[in-house]
Parts: structure tokens; C-alpha cells; sequence
């Protein structure tokens, strides 16, 4: 599930390990060695910070891999991420833990039972490069508690958490009203912005109610 070295006239190149000397193991201990370079410093990971509400509020694209190495990599102008999601295989390895944290912070089972028919859409997608239909375990990866969100409890995937939650932070609803709507990454803001909206709409209905009004009497007067 790791990809080494380049690959002949490739479509999509994306990220590859080299191997040039030492064993496999210590190739792959010294790639995922636990270093941050990232401040987590005030990064906190929501509840509502998921694949839904990074695909549908945020803007950024979730693309399945079959690489490891790609997982949580923004890609394209940070418009798509990369997700490796072979629960399956990971299930089975000691970096299995950090790794299916990652997808149960990003798959929570309650969410995506919710939101099913958007999660058969990107199921009915392969992933990128290959054609391998998505793991079907993807959503029983469970669901984190409060304290299992704390960036400071990733080590391997830290630094690419941190800058999936700023460009998700960062990024602003196009002009939908179902995505302000769905935006409720700022419940305060999100409430005045509705009850704005909510008071100029009665305050227009009732200013046309009393045109009409003041029409029709006018005309009977008249």
C-alpha cells in the first residue's frame, strides 16, 4: 500500500518513496518517523469537522488513493484531498491506530449514516490512480469522543490535519443558500446571519403586502 520511485509517463504523478539502501522497514520507520514541524498551538478538531463538511461546506474535494503515503495530502490548489482508505489492510498494521483515527474523525459512522446518499456518491467513484473499489469498512471505522479529537494526540498525521483544518477554516460557502445554510462552523455567526435574513424577508413580504394594499385602495378610491 506504499508506492516507491516514478512510474513511466504517468497520468497523475503523486507522492513516492525512495529506497536506495537499509531495509524495508527502516525505509518506511524513517518515512513515518513521529515528527511535526506544525504548531498545534489553539488547532482544535471539531465534531463537525468531517469528509462531508470538508467536501460540501469547504469546497475541497475528497478523492480516494490506494497510496499510504498520500493520505490527508491537499492537492491541486488545496482544492481536493487525498484519502487512503483500506481499512481493510489497516486493520492488520501497528500504524493501523493513528491511521483509522484519522478516518473515524473524517467517516464518523452517525454522520455518514446521515448523509448515506452523498457517501454512495463518492463510493460509486474509484479511486485515483487505480481501480479498486472503495473498502467497503470505510464506515465502521466508529466515531471519536472529545478528547480523542485533540490534535496533540496525532503524531504521524499531525501536520497534514493541521492544514486540511485551515483550508477548511480558510474557505468560504459559494453563493448557495443550501451551503450558508449547511455552514454552521460558527453556530453565533451562523444564527445572526439567518435571523438577518429571516427579518429582511418578513420586513420585504410585509412592505409588498402594503404596496398591493395601498394600490388596491387607492384604486377602489379611486
Amino acid at each position: 500500500m506504499l508506492r516507491f520511485g516514478v512510474v513511466k509517463f504517468e497520468r497523475l504523478p503523486r507522492r513516492y518513496l525512495v529506497w536506495t539502501e537499509g531495509s524495508l522497514k527502516e525505509m518506511v520507520d524513517s518515512h513515518f518517523s513521529r515528527r511535526c514541524v506544525l504548531s498545534c498551538d489553539r488547532v482544535k478538531l471539531p465534531k463537525s469537522f468531517n469528509s462531508w463538511s470538508v467536501e460540501t461546506i469547504g469546497g475541497i474535494k475528497i478523492v480516494f488513493t490506494n497510496n499510504l503515503a498520500d493520505h490527508l495530502l491537499l492537492v491541486d490548489d488545496d482544492t481536493r484531498v487525498l484519502i487512503f482508505h483500506h481499512v481493510s489492510f489497516l486493520e492488520c498494521h501497528r500504524l493501523a491506530k493513528e491511521t483509522l483515527d484519522t478516518l473515524a474523525l473524517l467517516f464518523p459512522i452517525t454522520k455518514m449514516r446521515a448523509e448515506s446518499s452523498w457517501f454512495r456518491r463518492k463510493t460509486c467513484l474509484r479511486p485515483e490512480p487505480s481501480t479498486t473499489p472503495i473498502d467497503e469498512r470505510l464506515l465502521h471505522c466508529g466515531s471519536l469522543q472529545t478528547e480523542e479529537r485533540q490534535i496533540e494526540r496525532f503524531y504521524y498525521w499531525r501536520d497534514r490535519l493541521v492544514i486540511l483544518k485551515q483550508a477548511y477554516d480558510d474557505a468560504t460557502p459559494t453563493l448557495s443558500p443550501i451551503r450558508w445554510w449547511r455552514d454552521r462552523r460558527n453556530g453565533p455567526q451562523w444564527c445572526t446571519f439567518w435571523v438577518a435574513t429571516l427579518v429582511l424577508l418578513i420586513t420585504s413580504v410585509l412592505g409588498v403586502v402594503q404596496c398591493v394594499l395601498t394600490g388596491i385602495q387607492t384604486f377602489k378610491n379611486g
